[in-house]
């Protein structure tokens, strides 16, 4: 169950769309930094983080829950058949299939098609028209609205929304400023990749208080944001890895719903987790900065 948990978890730093907290980082950069972070930039240092981490992950797993059988009890005969008996994809299946690629591809090359379309493609604009492409005659997934919003997660949307206006008024008044010159006032004067370190620490100890990623979100980015325009640092530097640790709750249970869905079965405590989790929390911590300090040049956010 806790597997579950990190496969979520760690999928979740690779994309812009894998998490509520992503987006949240991302319009903050262009908000308070006015800075077009696109959703490939991400891509390219979120996804040699996270292919990093699976493997760590499952050793530390191995190490804290040592399995107790070597093999799953369940032949590969018994799992064609089951495959067989689901059948192929349905048509409303396929449709929503090609409804996800069509925004897949509009998010990564989306930039690209700018000087062809004459306006650019915003993320939320991507994500609103495959919405309604499921609505679509002849691409029709949801035949009605109600059926639809039954779909939608409303506590989420306002939970980010709000989080959004919590932390642009951080940033307005000048409290972001002057929180982030009194936590890491000194970050200036680090090795680059201390500087990339400490950020993440900083989110990953947040998050124990704030016991929320969407929260931890709305407080950390401006601040962070902030501070590296006081210092004169490309905010991106500073703000894209800690947008990536935000999705990062690997010690709490109560930071992400990802972690009490699996916490519900009841098939490992809160101190289990926490236990494990602060392996888990070193292990990505180092694992983001590798990426960073690999693959930023490539992103808009070389700390060398």
């Amino acid at each position: 169950m806790i597997g579950v948990v990190y496969g979520a978890l760690i999928g979740g730093t690779a994309t812009p769309a894998g998490c509520g907290p992503n987006v949240i980082a991302m319009q903050y950069v262009r908000d308070i930094a006015h800075l077009d972070v696109t959703f490939a930039q991400w891509m390219i240092v979120g996804v040699p983080g996270a292919m990093l981490m699976v493997p760590l992950g499952w050793f530390c797993l191995m190490k804290f829950f040592p399995p107790e059988f070597r093999e799953i009890p369940t032949s590969l005969d018994s799992i064609r058949t089951e495959l067989q008996e689901l059948g192929g994809l349905s048509g409303k299946e396929i449709r929503t299939l090609l409804v996800f690629c069509i925004m897949v591809v509009l998010w990564l090359f989306g930039a690209y098609l700018t000087p062809l379309l004459g306006f650019k493609l915003p993320e939320a604009f991507v994500a609103l028209l495959g919405f309604v492409l499921l609505f679509l005659p002849g691409l029709r997934v949801f035949d009605n609205w109600k059926e639809a919003s039954n779909s939608i997660d409303w506590g989420g949307l306002v939970l980010i929304a709000g989080g959004i206006s919590a932390g642009m008024l951080l940033a307005s008044t000048g409290a972001a400023r002057w929180v982030a010159w009194g936590l890491l006032s000194d970050v200036g004067g680090f090795h680059p990749v201390l500087r990339v370190i400490a950020v993440i620490s900083l989110v990953e100890g947040l998050k124990i208080f704030f016991s929320s990623n969407s929260v931890t979100g709305a407080v950390v980015m401006p601040l962070i944001i902030s501070l590296a325009m006081d210092i004169g640092m490309n905010p991106w530097i500073l703000a894209g890895p800690a947008g990536i640790a935000q999705s990062m709750a690997f010690i709490m249970v109560t930071s992400s719903p990802t972690n009490v869905i699996p916490y519900s079965s009841g098939y490992f405590r809160i101190a289990d987790y926490a236990k494990c989790g602060v392996a888990m929390t070193v292990i990505a911590i180092l694992s983001v900065t590798f990426s960073v300090a690999v693959f930023g040049r490539f992103a808009g956010m070389n700390i060398w």
